[in-house]
């Protein structure tokens, strides 16, 4: 379960920007959105179950979200593929930050231990990494890395102090090689990483399908999906898939059901329908999405999605929001963190203040987030949507009028 995660110089983002799930200490107007929403981690520490980010279009909602994918990528990636150290965007607006680190640090907790881990990335190498683990009080350092000097605590982290010193190369991390040597703590820490955070960050759904396909070829998961999307009132009765043999290997088609037709004979076989030629691209988005949820809310992880509320309707994307903060139908307390337009969503009965964020960009192209709970003055009985749509919580367009005359181009510019 993620705790925070900051990410600095990259992309648009120029200074450190945090986004906490950590939960205030505030009371919702309705405690039943407290009881809901917020979960005790191991520890005794409270955390949210989910995290909403508004703000208008290109003001960097998505590069945070692209900026928690890099983090994931070159953890996973790094140790094969030494070019990955090359893949980190820094703030282009301003010279001096081409020749800065890109910064990135999560932390977590994974098998009841806290952790945090991070690194930071100039140009071509890896010029700081660390990892925090528990202890009785706080946080002990396990090891911290500045160039190519890495201090290790011998008594905490042995199986890194037990590595040649020569086996971690610039573009490499440190945790990534003493994973390699069998490390049982950078195991733990990499696993997290690798295994339990599901990010979309951009529009294309198609390895959420492909697991959800996947899925389906469990009959228990494909009943799920099934009941799922029964519920989200789409029209379709039952979903199957068969395995089809093509010219480049084994693919799978989705087949559908719809519901009975009126006048439609009693015992009648159901009529299948290529599911991806007869329906919306809302319903097939929420289909792709269908085998993640489920699968998060067995296992505990977190589920990290851009434009969520895209090709949805307003109602569904706030049912998925209430799946994930449920304490009946998400007991091992998954995270969504989501990124919307949907101002709906700014409902104190189904978010609290610290639920919220918003990201804006200054004069310079620097994006900033910030947190509901950092407006002073917000009383929680209002409604977060008109106070938004009003300006008090900043983040909103500057929009010109359009006074835009369509014509023809005149000759001599065509």
């Amino acid at each position: 379960m993620i705790i925070e995660f900051t990410v600095g110089n990259y992309k648009s983002i120029r200074q450190k920007q945090t986004l906490s799930l950590q939960a205030a200490p505030i009371v919702s107007k309705d405690p039943e959105v407290d009881e809901r929403n917020v979960f005790i981690a191991p520890g005794g520490l409270k955390l949210l179950k989910s995290v909403a980010i508004f703000g208008p279009n290109a003001s960097g909602k998505s590069n945070l979200l692209k900026a928690l994918t890099r983090m994931l990528l070159f953890v996973d990636k790094s140790f094969q593929n030494e070019d990955e150290v090359k893949q980190f965007d820094r703030f282009s607006l301003d010279m001096e930050c081409e020749k800065m680190p890109a910064h990135f640090e999560m932390v977590f907790i994974t098998n009841c231990n806290r952790y945090r881990y991070g690194f930071e990335i100039t140009e071509d190498r890896v010029s700081a990494e660390w990892l925090f683990g528990p202890a009785k009080t706080n946080e002990v350092e396990y090891f911290t890395r500045l160039g190519d000097q890495i201090k290790i605590n011998k008594a905490r982290f042995k199986e890194g102090a037990e590595l040649p010193p020569d086996k971690t190369k610039s573009s490499t991390l440190f945790l990534n090689v003493v994973d390699a040597f069998n490390g049982p703590i950078a195991a733990e820490v990499k696993s997290f990483l690798k295994s339990s955070i599901r990010v979309n960050a951009g529009t294309n759904d198609h390895t959420f399908r492909n697991n959800t396909v996947r899925m389906m070829e469990v009959e228990d998961w494909r009943r799920q999906i099934a009941e799922l999307m029964r519920s989200a009132d789409m029209g379709i009765e039952d979903i199957d898939h068969i395995s089809l043999d093509t010219p480049e290997g084994k693919s799978s088609k989705i087949l559908g059901t719809f519901k009975k037709v009126k006048n439609e004979p009693a015992g009648s076989p159901p009529s299948f329908f290529d599911f991806e030629d007869f329906e919306s691209e809302g319903t097939k988005k929420f289909f792709s999405y269908s085998g993640t949820i489920i699968n998060s809310l067995l296992l505990g992880t977190d589920l990290v999605v851009d434009e969520l509320d895209s090709r949805l309707h307003p109602s569904l994307t706030r049912k998925i929001v209430e799946l994930f903060n449920s304490k009946e139908l998400n007991p091992n307390n998954a995270q969504l963190i989501f990124v919307a337009h949907d101002i709906n969503l700014l409902d104190p009965a189904l978010l609290r203040r610290d639920q919220i964020y918003f990201t804006e960009k200054n004069m310079d192209g620097e994006t900033s987030l910030y947190s509901l709970i950092n407006i002073g003055g917000v009383r929680n009985d209002v409604s977060y949507e008109k106070e938004y749509m009003k300006g008090k919580y900043g983040a909103l367009p500057y929009l010109a009028n359009f006074n835009v005359h369509p014509h023809e181009p005149n000759q001599e510019n065509r």
